[in-house]
Parts: structure tokens; sequence; C-alpha cells
């Protein structure tokens, strides 16, 4: 749908030549080829049409497949390249090396080496992949052509010397017309960060930039594999485009216009406007994370560089204050960062964990339907027997309910259907009673102590068993983080008040897994949606809306290997703290 969007805005003429030079599989040049196809008339236009792509791909695997899907297209000599594109003295190109059309996705996330950056001015020489590739773009777009390019945040906020460079060459050498901001799952599950879409074209100097941001469809809060973004997802942006006016959003715009001058001189190149106002936490991917952190610590790092560099050539006149009250403001916004990263970077962990990321899928350990199953057949026996009780029928998962994709070898389930209790009864004696304040909820451990209780002086509330391995999670709103493995024996019987959800996990449920799941990013989302909350003075999510809730459930290996893999990356986050 990107590609297609952006093929279509770029409004293709034959004759023209466009370029990819990053064109992978040559998704781009394939949308391009659709679009101008629709001007063929004869064959001479046909004979423009063939002659109007060009493309260059690094990867070898990528390149044999974009050189099949042209032929595939009816190219029957296709002008596609395996090379570096980056591998070129930028400023050795001319007008025959310069092309009418530019669309292109460059890499984000890459690194390159000095020997890539010598090609490169020394202003624009960067480390960062997408920043190189943007500077190639600039070089090698002809006088009057048209750009349209996705580019990550990064490039957007990242204050950077050569992102600050590049920024002021395509503000004040070319006419960056159009920002169009794009929900954060677009490129779900190959990357969570979020990107954007730059149209300019060489035609003039930037006056001003119309920024437009894409939200999300009501009827879902994510796009993923198997339901990707579409192209009706833009027909109101197009609309937009056509008829280009003001939209605000509360205290935020939807839509807005900026000079340039704004975005140059009182922005400092910090173009990260009419951005998405986040009611919920964003959680990205850890390697999408760490690239994040690092970017926005280079542009608080540059921030703080530049602001010094003022106040030491202005510490004999008036503007000192000012750049030492710049210089801290950049300074707290950078010790915020440091502070919130290891907790981020544990709910990305704990998120990909349970999405199937965090390791590898092995067909030989069979898969979560059949461990499912398993399960059932021993909640059976457990009834027939008299140890548990016979529960309601639970409803089927319907799809909107499902938050992400999960690999094919998983199985989603409720969470009634995979674990039991013991059921309530009240001790003729004594007992040692847990309540909410008996589990610290940073370790998510029990308290040392043992509350021993006389079955007379008993809380009303007191009626849940639990056994030595269950896992138990506080309904109560305020409380949801108090949650723990009973992970040793009582002198006397252990209950928990009524405040809990009790599980016990059957052979084919690892009860480390099920806690770690309970803490991710998703479950903790789901129990804290208002749509749940019982009760005025303390609001609790119900025990029946708390068991219907879903739980992605990997082969039982597969859940030793995850388990495992957390407890060696968990620590280490909490070191960073």
């Amino acid at each position: 749908a990107v590609t297609e969007f952006m093929a279509l805005m770029i409004k293709p003429k034959l004759g023209e030549k466009m370029a990819d030079f990053a064109c992978g599989t040559g998704g781009f040049i394939t949308s391009w080829l659709g679009q101008l196809s629709k001007q063929v008339t004869d064959t001479s236009a046909q004979r423009l049409l063939d002659d109007s792509i060009y493309g260059i791909e690094k990867k070898p695997f990528p390149y044999l497949l974009c050189v099949t899907n042209m032929l595939l297209h009816d190219i029957e000599i296709p002008n596609i390249y395996h090379m570096n594109a980056l591998k070129h003295n930028l400023l050795d190109y001319t007008d025959v090396n310069k092309f009418d059309v530019i669309l292109m996705n460059p890499p984000y996330g890459g690194h390159e080496d000095k020997s890539i950056q010598g090609f490169f001015p020394n202003d624009l020489a960067s480390s960062e992949t997408a920043d190189l590739f943007m500077s190639v773009i600039l070089y090698r777009l002809k006088k009057n052509g048209r750009a349209a390019v996705v580019v990550p945040d990064g490039f957007l906020f990242g204050l950077d010397n050569a992102k600050v460079n590049i920024k002021k060459k395509l503000i004040s050498e070319f006419n960056l017309h159009t920002v169009i901001r794009l929900p954060g799952s677009v490129f779900s599950p190959y990357t969570s960060i979020t990107t954007n879409l730059l149209f300019f074209d060489h035609t003039k100097p930037t006056t001003e930039t119309w920024f437009y941001r894409v939200d999300m469809p009501s009827d879902r809060k994510h796009f993923s594999k198997t339901k990707p973004m579409e192209l009706k997802q833009f027909e109101d942006c197009i609309a937009w485009w056509n008829d280009r006016k003001v939209i605000t959003d509360g205290e935020y715009f939807k839509a807005q216009k900026y000079t340039a001058d704004y975005l140059l001189n009182e922005q400092g190149c910090n173009i990260d406007l009419c951005g998405y106002p986040h009611e919920e936490e964003e959680i990205l991917d850890p390697t999408d994370l760490i690239q994040r952190y690092q970017e926005e610590r280079a542009s608080l790092n540059a921030t703080v560089d530049r602001a010094v560099q003022q106040i030491s050539t202005s510490l004999n006149q008036a503007t000192v204050l000012s750049d030492i009250d710049y210089a801290s403001g950049a300074l707290t916004r950078l010790a915020e960062l440091d502070a919130h990263f290891a907790d981020k970077m544990i709910k990305s962990i704990l998120q990909y964990a349970i999405q199937g990321k965090l390791v590898e899928q092995r067909p030989e350990e069979g898969t979560g339907k059949e461990l499912y199953r398993q399960i059932q057949t021993e909640k059976q026996r457990l009834i027939k027997e008299g140890k548990i009780k016979k529960e309601k029928p639970l409803p089927e998962i319907t799809e909107a309910e499902i938050p992400f994709d999960i690999p094919e070898s998983w199985k989603w389930c409720r969470l009634g259907a995979l674990t039991y209790n013991w059921g309530q009864k009240t001790p003729n004696n004594r007992f040692c009673y847990i309540d909410v304040g008996s589990i610290n909820n940073i370790s998510h451990t029990l308290n040392s102590e043992n509350t021993v209780v006389e079955a007379k002086d008993a809380s009303s509330r007191a009626k849940k068993l639990v056994k030595y391995g269950d896992v138990i999670f506080a309904t109560i709103r305020p409380y949801l983080k108090n949650i723990c493995i009973i992970d040793r024996d009582f002198p006397y019987e252990p209950i928990v008040s009524t405040a809990f959800a009790v599980m016990h996990c059957p052979e084919g449920l690892l009860n480390k897994y099920l806690y770690y799941y309970l803490l991710s990013p998703t479950f903790m989302s789901f129990a804290n949606a208002g749509d749940k909350a019982k009760g005025v003075a303390y609001p609790a999510i119900g025990e029946k809306d708390f068991f219907n809730g879903i739980i992605a459930l990997p082969p039982l290996a597969e859940q030793h290997r995850i388990v495992a893999k957390l407890e060696e990356l968990l620590p280490l986050c909490d070191r960073l703290k």
C-alpha cells in the first residue's frame, strides 16, 4: 500500500526515468510500472515504459528476485544492477547519472564503516545507512526532478551533524513540500520503527512544508503481516493532498504547514511535527528500541554540544543565560531518556518473547495446538477424579481480540482453558495469609515473612487456596503488578484473598512462561483496559474477564528456551538501571 501510494502521488510520466538505489525485490519499481502502464497506448510508449526503470541492490538474493520480478512484468532487459550504491564518490556524479524520479525506502538501522563514509563530503558523512542514502538521493535527482522517500522518525528529530546538514541541504536547495507521518506498525512484523514519507522536488528552495498524519483505522489497533495496511487507508490523505487545509486534533495537529525559516531556525532542523499523541506507551522491538535510544541520545548530545559551544562564545554577552537554559533543558531530557531506557527495554524484550521472536522455532518440538489438546485431556481427567471443578464453556477467540501475529506452531488460547485453581474454603485452624501487600511489585517475589492468621481472625476475603508453583495475579487496578509465583512451602496451608486470580499450570504450561506473559505489555494493557474495571473504591478486573484473556501458547520445549533467554537478558536490563 505504501509503495502504491507513493507511486500514485509522484504522478509518473512516459519518457521519465525513475531510480531506486536499494531496490530489494523491486516493490517500488513494480508500483511505478503499474502507474505508468496506464499511459501505454502503442509500441513506442511500451518501449518508453520498458526503459523507464533503474535499480541497484547490494544483496545477491533480493537482486536475483528483483530481476525475476522484472521478467514477470515483461521487462525483458531489466536495468537492475548488483552493486553497492553507496560505494561511489558523491561529488563525481554528473547530469548523466541523475534521474527524473527517485522512489525508494533506504535501509535504516544499518551502519557503514569509514571506507564507505569516505565517498561522501565531510559535512554529510554519517555512519547511518539511511543518512548516506538520503545524500545519494539529493545528488542524483535531476533539476526539476521529483522524489518520494521513506525515512524513520530518527531522521526527523535527529540533530547530529550529518542529519542536520542533510536536512539543511534538503530544505535550502530542494522543495520539501510534503511530509506524511505513518502509523507505527505499517512495516510490521519486519520493524516496529515508525516511518514517514518525504515528498520533494528539485525545482526551488523550500518555502513551506505541509505535514499530514495518517491515523490508524478505527477498527484496529495495529497492522500485521496477516492484516497489512491497504491503499484505502490512504483515501483521506489523497483527498487532503488535492485540497490542503489545516486539521486540528485537540492540542495537536493532524495536518499543518510550516515555513522553511521555522523548520531551519526556530526548530533547528528538528522536523518531528504533527506526530502521534501516544495514549498508550509505544513498545518497540528490542533492536528498534536500541536504535531509537541511540538516535535520541546522539541528538540530545549534539544539542548539548552546540549549547556548550554557544556558551563558550557568548560568556561576555547577554545571551549566555538563555544558552545555559538551552543546555540545561537538553541535559534534563538526556537524564530522563537514560532513566527510562532500562524499563522500556524490559517491556520490549517481554513483548518480543511473547510474539515468538526471541528464540527460533523448531519443527521437531511439536505445536501449541498439540499441547493444547494434551492440557485439555489432563484437565478432563482431574475433573473426573473430583480434584478440580468443571468449568463453564469459554467463548471462541475472535479475530478482533488477537493483538499480534504469532508463529504457525503456536496457538491462541483462553487463559481459563490452560489453567485451573484449587477452589475456595476456609481452614478450621491456622493458615498463612497472602494479601497484595505480601508481594514486592518490583521484584515480583513474596516478602520473606509469613503472616500466620487464626481462622477466627481471617478476613472474609481470605478464601482462595494456593499451592507451591501457582501463579497469583492481583486483579485490583492499583496493584496489577503484584504478581508472583508461589516459590516456597509454608508452615500452614497458604491462602490468598479474592483480590488475586490463582492459576495452577498443568503439565504443558510452564509457570514461568505464564508469569512472564502476564508481565508483558500486551497483557498489562488488557488488564488495565477501562471497560474491565469493576467497583468504585478499588476498581478491579473481574474474574470472568481475567480468565477470558488470551495467551499465545508455544510448544513446551520452546517455552523452556524462552524462559531461559529471558532469565539471561532481564538481569542485564536491571543492571542498566
